[in-house]
């Protein structure tokens, strides 16, 4: 093989590997794009998080909490999460008797995996809030104690 020939070579095989990789990033992403999806779910995570413990708060207490501060001194509470990124509390605004408004800033949109009916999963990219309403939790019966 002559030096021109092996250069040919070269230059396909660098242009097959390069092809790969760009097939590979527009199928699956760039790493930047797999740590905002990361960072979104757990935003998610956080958000449903705190709905929770708002609900736990609403079932005990029949109000909802004026602040995430009330929700850190109930009884086994854990404290309240803050985004991954900033450490900033999660934004929580109570809009009626029985209904509040939670919002986190997002890193993509996200019309949420398939199949998944959850209301925080679907976001636009930038500050993203979503009207909750509070419910009971119900004890599960064999978590009800006995006298």
């Amino acid at each position: 093989m002559t030096g021109s020939s092996r250069g040919l070579v070269v230059a396909g095989v660098v242009a097959g590997i390069g092809a790969v990789v760009v097939v590979g990033l527009s199928l699956v992403g760039s790493p930047a794009d797999a740590r905002l999806y990361r960072l979104d779910e757990r935003r998610v995570n956080d958000l449903q998080q705190i709905a929770r413990a708002v609900d736990l708060h609403w079932t005990r207490t029949d109000v909802l909490p004026a602040s995430l501060d009330e929700l850190d001194v109930l009884p086994g509470a854990m404290s309240m999460p803050r985004d991954p990124e900033s450490g900033a509390l999660y934004v929580y605004r109570v809009t009626g008797p029985t209904t509040y408004e939670l919002c986190a800033e997002f890193g993509r949109t996200s019309i949420g995996p398939s199949g998944r009916a959850d209301q925080f999963w679907s976001h636009a990219e930038g500050r993203h809030c979503v009207e909750v309403t509070a419910k009971d939790i119900e004890r599960r019966p064999d978590r009800v104690r006995q006298p």
